[in-house]
C-alpha cells in the first residue's frame, strides 16, 4: 500500500512537472523534482488566503480600533527588522537594546528606574538584566548614598555593542521611507507623542487599577 502511495504522488508530481514546465524530458523531471523539493523544504509557505482574509478584516474594522490594531502590528514589523539588523551582536531583541539605551542615558540608573520606563514587568526586567548582565554587556556597584541598592553601568563591551547596535538605525531610520510620499510619515509624530505621553502617565501612576477603572479614567480625562 506504501509503494501505491508514493506511485501516485510521483504521478502527481510528473502531472504538476508537465503543467509548469511545459516539457516531458525525464531528465528535467528529475532535475526540477530535486530542485523543487529542495524548495518546499527551505522557504516558507507564504501568505495564505485564510491569512489575506483576515488582512481585509483589519481593514474593515472601526477606525479607532483600527489605529490601534495597526499600531501594535507596527511595533512586530519593527521588532521583525530590529532581530535582523541586530544579527552578530550580543542582543537579540528591541528590548535589550532599549536596557542598553536607557542605562547609557539615564547616568548610572537604578535597575527598577530602566525596567519602569521601559514599560515592562518586574520579572521580565530583571531576566532581561540577568541575561545581559551574563553576557558581559551590564555590570552593577553600590549606591554611594544607599548602599542596598545597586546601580548599572555599561561595560566596555556593553557601549561597543550599543555604538554598532546605533549604526544600524542609519538603515532602519529609512523604514520611513516606505510610507507613500516623501515625509508624510512626519505628520504621526506630534499625534504619537501626544498619545505617548498621555498613556505614559497612566501607566506609571494607575498601572494598578483593574481595566474597568483605566477606561474610566481616560472618559473622564477627555471630558474634562
Amino acid at each position: 500500500m506504501d509503494t501505491y502511495n508514493k506511485i501516485t504522488q510521483l504521478i502527481s508530481r510528473w502531472s504538476e512537472f508537465e503543467h509548469k514546465t511545459g516539457s516531458s524530458d525525464m531528465a528535467d523531471f528529475g532535475r526540477w523534482l530535486s530542485c523543487d523539493d529542495e524548495k518546499r523544504i527551505t522557504e516558507p509557505a507564504g501568505v495564505s488566503p485564510e491569512a489575506d482574509d483576515h488582512m481585509t478584516f483589519y481593514k474593515q474594522m472601526p477606525p479607532a480600533r483600527q489605529f490601534l490594531t495597526l499600531l501594535s502590528r507596527g511595533a512586530r514589523f519593527l521588532d521583525f527588522y530590529l532581530k535582523k539588523a541586530f544579527e552578530g551582536l550580543e542582543i537579540s531583541s528591541r528590548l535589550e537594546f532599549q536596557f542598553l539605551v536607557s542605562i547609557y542615558e539615564m547616568k548610572n540608573p537604578r535597575k527598577t528606574d530602566v525596567i519602569y520606563f521601559n514599560l515592562v514587568e518586574l520579572s521580565t526586567g530583571v531576566e532581561t538584566l540577568k541575561r545581559m548582565q551574563k553576557n558581559g554587556l551590564v555590570t552593577d556597584f553600590p549606591d554611594p548614598a544607599d548602599k542596598r541598592t545597586k546601580r548599572l553601568v555599561l561595560t566596555a563591551k556593553g557601549n561597543e555593542v550599543l555604538s554598532a547596535a546605533l549604526k544600524k538605525f542609519q538603515w532602519l531610520d529609512l523604514l520611513v521611507n516606505s510610507f507613500g510620499s516623501d515625509d508624510s510619515w512626519q505628520a504621526f509624530s506630534p499625534s504619537l507623542m501626544w498619545f505617548n505621553d498621555f498613556h505614559n502617565e497612566v501607566y506609571h501612576k494607575h498601572k494598578e487599577k483593574s481595566f474597568e477603572q483605566l477606561m474610566d479614567l481616560i472618559l473622564r480625562t477627555k471630558s474634562d
